[in-house]
């Protein structure tokens, strides 16, 4: 780890994973357990994690954390309350209060990605209006009727096609659309279909081979966007594609 805030913890632990994963020694189990110990002693007493041991929990770092965990299902995670974690962010999601973006918060799009990552934690929430209201904004995001927006966001078009391929792929993924009233697995696919018909459209020639998207992210870059991160989940997205149409 460079430091030892969460994100160069998680860095570090990820790396070392796919070093492993790709025939490389990385660091030993003892160093790896204990980068893992000192990423659950950022959690905090609510379950989401802070950028430093001690330090309040943040909606934005704790949604980065478990987009990360999620991409190395080999690692050891037991000190970390993965569903304590996720209760966080549901629970921060439908406070009254919010967080600001650019104080941590998170965009629905960031939350809906990171929650379908987890959908074997129970989606919890009693009938109210906040909860009808969150019903009604998820599927004007997933299954729009109208215009499917986004013109250009390449990360944001990704972004959602990443949700709907966890929801319609994973374990648990049909019931977890269901609690946010989405019940129709045939719409949900309809939608994936679209926004990768959408992706490959914009999809440019590189000089040197292959293709890429210019100005992935921006001008609409955020907190832990980067142009090699839109890229990597880009890549992910066709490789998932191209997997499930030769299944």
């Amino acid at each position: 780890p460079k430091g030892k805030d969460v994100l160069s913890l998680t860095e570090a632990w990820y790396a070392n994973i796919l070093a492993r994963r790709l025939g490389a020694p990385g660091l030993d189990d003892e160093a790896l357990d204990d980068i893992a110990e000192k990423i659950a002693a950022c959690q905090a007493d609510g379950g989401g994690i802070a950028w430093f041991e001690g330090m309040k929990s943040s909606p934005v770092l704790t949604a980065a954390v478990l987009q990360r965990i999620y991409l190395m299902p080999e690692a050891d995670v037991s000190p970390i309350d993965l569903e304590a974690a996720v209760k966080y962010l549901d629970n921060s999601w439908f406070e009254k209060s919010g967080r600001p973006i650019w104080c941590g918060g998170i965009t629905l799009a960031q939350y809906l990605l990171t929650r379908a990552m987890y959908p074997w934690i129970p989606f919890e929430r009693t009938s109210s209006k906040e909860l009808r209201q969150f019903r009604k904004d998820v599927k004007a995001y997933l299954v729009p009727t109208g215009k499917r927006g986004m013109n250009g966001q390449i990360l944001a078009k990704a972004r959602r096609l990443r949700t709907l391929q966890l929801l319609t792929t994973l374990p648990y993924g049909d019931k977890l659309a269901k609690s946010w009233g989405i019940s129709i697995q045939k719409k949900l696919r309809k939608s994936m279909d679209a926004d990768i018909k959408s992706l490959l459209q914009y999809a440019v020639k590189h000089d040197g081979g292959g293709v890429y998207y210019p100005n992935a992210v921006m001008p609409w870059r955020g907190l832990l966007e980067s142009e090699l991160y839109a890229h990597s989940l880009i890549c992910d997205l066709f490789t998932s594609v191209e997997a499930n149409d030769e299944a």
